[in-house]
């Protein structure tokens, strides 16, 4: 056989193997079509371990959502400034959405230690925090909107429509509650009505929670 006829080409790797090109024969190559050979990723056969993408060798956290195994106060990054503040005696003029983590201090401040007081402050974070339970309802909403099929988009429409009423109530009631939190952190400032505004909060977000259902339909 001719030496350089295709068959009797043969490519050799680093270790000296043999690769068969994509005609299955021995160095065989289609013009147009990379035959490299594949390298392997270090971590998945290869001379070294290390991180895969995913897996127990991936480097990524693993995150809990369940309720019981995460027992505590329900928070996010915006009340950690808001603590923070509390516990130096500081304050700004600026108002976040975050408030103080009372169910880990020593010292609960008097405007906020009553049973109505801490509905209120536990509302407001699922009211007012974007993974709270409003933001999940509003998105499976939305999402059902834009994947309806109806005539006229009239369903998206509709969804649309509800979706802007509830998010101007949701802001009126969460820009009082944020600030009638601060004011009652860091001083003496009564919570008006808190459990009317505890009501007020919770049929917010059951609306989100009825939208959330009646949209899917």
């Amino acid at each position: 056989m001719a030496a350089g006829h295709p068959s009797a080409q043969i490519q050799a790797d680093r270790g000296g193997r043999r690769v068969r090109g994509a005609t299955g024969r021995p160095g065989g190559r289609r013009r147009g079509c990379s035959q490299r050979r594949p390298r392997r990723s270090r971590g998945q056969g290869g001379r070294r371990p290390g991180p895969n993408s995913a897996g127990p060798d991936s480097g990524q956290s693993t995150v809990l959502s369940t309720q019981g195994a995460n027992p505590g106060p329900w928070t996010d990054t915006t009340d950690l400034r808001a603590t923070e503040l509390h516990l130096l005696g500081l304050s700004d003029d600026y108002q976040g959405d975050g408030q103080v983590i009372t169910p880990l201090l020593t010292s609960v401040p008097p405007r906020q230690r009553s049973v109505p007081e801490q509905q209120l402050a536990a509302c407001y974070k699922q009211l007012n925090a974007s993974v709270g339970a409003f933001g999940a309802y509003t998105l499976i909403a939305s999402t059902n909107a834009v994947e309806s099929t109806s005539t006229g988009d009239a369903k998206y429409k509709l969804v649309n429509s509800a979706l802007l009423g509830l998010e101007k109530a949701r802001d009126a009631l969460a820009g009082q509650v944020k600030v009638e939190l601060a004011a009652a952190a860091s001083g003496d400032t009564a919570i008006r009505d808190p459990l009317g505004q505890v009501f007020a909060c919770q049929a917010i977000i059951l609306g989100a929670h009825l939208l959330a259902a009646t949209s899917a339909s």
